[in-house]
């Protein structure tokens, strides 16, 4: 996915849960995670600061998920 291999994404990959706590992704079962996750969006920085995204949340415009609840993944490069 982007030119980015598999192993190195979920190295650099972290996200905000709903009550805004950063995680790195592992830390939970990707089916927990699927459980809350609603929005996701994906934005280049530096750890502890969110920038413009990268790309605009997709599902948003699908109208496949209720938007109420957030969660931000955040790629980090380093």
């Amino acid at each position: 996915m982007f030119g980015i291999e598999k192993a190195e994404l979920i190295s650099h990959l972290r996200y905000r849960d709903a009550a805004g706590a950063v995680k790195h992704t592992g830390e939970e079962p990707f089916s927990d995670f699927m459980k809350v996750a609603r929005r996701l969006t994906i934005i280049e920085g530096t750890e502890g600061r969110l920038q413009k995204p990268l790309m605009e949340p997709m599902v948003e415009r699908a109208g496949m998920h209720d938007l109420s609840s957030t969660a931000n993944l955040k790629l980090v490069e380093g």
